[in-house]
């Protein structure tokens, strides 16, 4: 009698019950999973804000305190002098720097008052590829600067989001902060022509190297010397994780769009953007 009752004691769950618990646990994952996964994404996204926001201030304090803007801005592009775009560019992105046939054209070189424009600003080389690739706009000579045509840029008149969304900057759209109007109806803070210019604000940057056409510029902030420690890449993080089972773009960084005037007065800065949608006005 005793056996008896410790082999009831020790008997488990039959096959029927075990597929009961395993049918429930497959029913409350199936409910559960897709919340979780809202809320995954949503986090990324408040973080993706946070980031966004934190390159932006550090732009417009670096530009604040040395009236310049960092150096070695990448252009997005495999190569300095092609119009392919960088390997693992988001899609979003990458659909923007080609030619598509509706009158849009792919990256071009800049005018030389456009070079001179972005010299002003501190911009005098770009990144380009992977790696740290660097080539000069051009060779400065008194006032004029030499072999612009070296570099081309992604021409932005007509870059969207991943929505299809025209991309607009203080309400105005960048045809209309290259003409310095817009219709009449907004107009530009600078009223100048010239061309916008996306720059990828990537680890190449050189926060520390402060000078302007080769001469220091003044790292003296109300007391004692700048020197900024910039721990922040501008890496956004929602392309780069993969959510949807594809495979996800290496080249997911902030863009940083910088309008470069025809008459070679400093260029701006206009805002920025995430590779996947979202801008921020300075």
């Amino acid at each position: 009698m005793e056996k008896k009752m410790k082999r009831a004691a020790q008997k488990g769950f039959t096959l029927i019950e075990l597929l009961i618990v395993i049918g429930l646990l497959g029913a409350l994952t199936s409910l559960i999973l897709p919340s979780l996964s809202a809320d995954r994404e949503e986090a990324l996204g408040d973080v993706c804000d946070y980031n966004q926001a934190g390159t932006l201030r550090t732009l417009q304090q670096y530009y604040d305190i040395y009236g310049i803007f960092p150096n070695n801005l990448h252009i997005g592009l495999d190569a300095a002098a092609s119009g392919d775009p960088m390997e693992g560019l988001p899609e979003a992105q990458a659909v923007n720097m080609v030619s598509t046939g509706d009158g849009y054209t792919a990256p071009s070189a800049i005018t030389l008052a456009q070079a001179q424009s972005l010299y002003a600003a501190g911009i005098t080389q770009v990144s380009f590829g992977t790696g740290y690739n660097l080539v000069p706009i051009g060779a400065v000579s008194g006032d004029t600067i030499g072999t612009v045509g070296t570099v081309v840029y992604p021409t932005v008149a007509k870059w969207e989001d991943d929505e299809g969304e025209a991309i607009t900057f203080n309400g105005i759209s960048i045809t209309d902060w290259e003409k310095g109007v817009d219709s009449g109806v907004n107009v530009s803070p600078y009223g100048e022509p010239g061309r916008v210019l996306c720059f990828w604000i990537t680890p190449t940057l050189d926060w520390n190297n402060h000078k302007t056409n080769g001469a220091s510029v003044n790292q003296d902030w109300t007391k004692g010397a700048v020197d900024l420690k910039i721990s922040l890449p501008g890496q956004c993080p929602i392309p780069a994780t993969n959510l949807d089972g594809e495979d996800a773009p290496d080249f997911a960084y902030y863009m940083a769009y910088i309008l470069a005037f025809d008459n070679g007065d400093k260029a701006v800065l206009i805002g920025t953007s995430c590779p996947e949608d979202g801008i921020l006005n300075p």
